[in-house]
């Protein structure tokens, strides 16, 4: 019993609520400090700065065009996302489920 509540100890100390635990696992993991984030943040601004320079008056009709693409591509992964962990927990082996997890820090 007490191994079960030290458990529980663990996990809670692990999971921080609110935008304290956001922000405390994004510190951790050193999120912004990768190269993806960095990368896809020059790309982002590199593109921004090049529309408002070269095309500022098509500029309000290329973000709307990207948004609405973005729209369309989300809901997609999201269900293609969905779709997998169904087939995951549908496939209910439980032994492949254990070797799958496992509590880390986060």
């Amino acid at each position: 019993m007490s191994d079960l509540k030290n458990k529980l100890e663990k996990i809670e100390t692990y999971h921080t609520e609110g935008k304290n635990g956001v922000l405390e696992i994004i510190s951790h993991k050193r999120t912004f400090k990768k190269l993806p984030f960095i990368l896809s943040l020059c790309v982002s601004l590199t593109i921004s700065i090049v529309i408002l320079l070269f095309v500022p008056n098509k500029s309000f009709k290329i973000l709307s065009t990207g948004c609405d693409l973005l729209i369309v591509i989300f809901p997609s992964l999201l269900g293609f996302s969905l779709g997998g962990y169904a087939l995951i927990v549908g496939f209910g082996n439980i032994d492949l489920l254990k070797k799958a997890t496992r509590i880390n820090a986060y």
